[in-house]
């Protein structure tokens, strides 16, 4: 028997409980994808003071990393607390987006400063190439 990374053992949760939200809420995994997508730039639009910054970090891989750990970790939650209710379908989405429209959080200091320092390099790789030409 193969053993599992705690890397692979987390993407196998993270896919599980994905699974049944798509059953729990109705959507189609495109669906979903496309959800996670526009949350994410609504979230960091309301959170950068400018477009340009905003659309810094929605160039980053490394936000969205933090962005689908985050979604992960509500999802989860959501699963644990609002499964059991037999509730409309309609409420279920409602709450389901509800939660991820609150996420409170912010890239932590090592995230932001990663994002910050590879914006900063590529900035800077731009310039030199356009003095260079």
């Amino acid at each position: 028997m193969e053993k599992l990374t705690i890397k692979q053992i987390v993407a196998n949760r993270q896919n599980e409980i994905r699974k049944r939200i798509i059953g729990l809420i109705g959507f189609k995994d495109g669906e979903l994808n496309q959800l996670m997508f526009d949350m994410g730039v609504e979230y960091m639009e309301r959170r950068c003071v400018s477009k340009k910054d905003s659309e810094a970090f929605l160039r980053e891989p490394m936000f969205w990393a933090w962005w689908k750990q985050q979604w992960s970790l509500i999802d989860e939650s959501f699963w644990y607390n609002y499964s059991h209710q037999d509730l409309d379908q309609a409420i279920q989405i409602d709450r389901y987006q509800n939660l991820h429209h609150n996420v409170d959080y912010f890239p932590d200091k090592v995230i932001w400063e990663k994002i910050h320092e590879s914006y900063r390099k590529t900035s800077q790789r731009i310039i030199d190439k356009m003095i260079r030409d």
